[in-house]
């Protein structure tokens, strides 16, 4: 998930000079930490962002979690009860999880330094707070846990009111309406505009999904 979000954010910024993330409804996981990337983030009044904390299968907090908590209660019978608790533990799968919290983490801060706040530093204490709290799964509990716009605001992100603007509002109401009910009563899975068609949309049903 990570090396393809770096990707996708990277050719957003080669091919647009300045940012902006609607969010009318929901933007969890990878969507909030691609969030982080833009200069501000319009959100409706309903609309949640949630954790990042990495999930390869598994949560990534979880497996970390169960390995330390692990460690502690077989701290006292000695090392070979660890070592026969080592023995059904992928530790290789450990490292990866390791690793993915902590490229999670980096990505976020190197967005919001560059984007969102390019006047601070990775290190400021203030993208500092906002990463440690959308990354700590153990505040959340639940990967899917939703995070509402006033806490957004007050974890210190740059949001801005969708309604603020009532032309665009109804304008984004509209075009989420419309694709809820292309997905959801139609074949259809994907839709996409490129350059050479503006204001032209490609319409791709289920039973091309082999060509795409």
């Amino acid at each position: 998930m990570g090396y393809t979000l770096e990707e996708l954010v990277g050719i957003f910024h080669d091919n647009f000079k300045s940012l902006r993330f609607i969010v009318p409804r929901n933007a969890r996981s990878a969507a909030t930490l691609m969030a982080f990337s833009c200069e501000s983030i319009l959100m409706g009044p309903r609309a949640t962002l949630g954790p990042f904390d990495p999930q390869l299968g598994r949560s990534t907090y979880s497996y970390l979690q169960g390995f330390e908590r692990a460690k502690e209660e077989l701290a006292d019978k000695g090392a070979d009860a660890f070592a026969k608790f080592l023995a059904n533990y992928d530790m290789a799968f450990l490292e990866l999880c390791r690793q993915a919290e902590d490229f999670a983490r980096r990505l976020a801060k190197e967005w919001l330094s560059k984007y969102m706040f390019p006047e601070k530093p990775t290190d400021h204490p203030d993208i500092k707070s906002i990463v440690d709290y959308f990354a700590d799964a153990s505040i959340h509990q639940s990967h899917s846990r939703a995070i509402n716009r006033e806490t957004c605001m007050e974890k210190g992100l740059k949001i801005k009111k969708l309604e603020d603007d009532p032309i665009l509002d109804r304008l984004v109401t509209s075009l989420v309406n419309q694709y809820h009910m292309l997905f959801d009563h139609t074949t259809m899975y994907k839709i996409y505009e490129t350059m050479y068609a503006p204001g032209r949309a490609r319409l791709w049903p289920v039973d091309h999904m082999k060509d795409a």
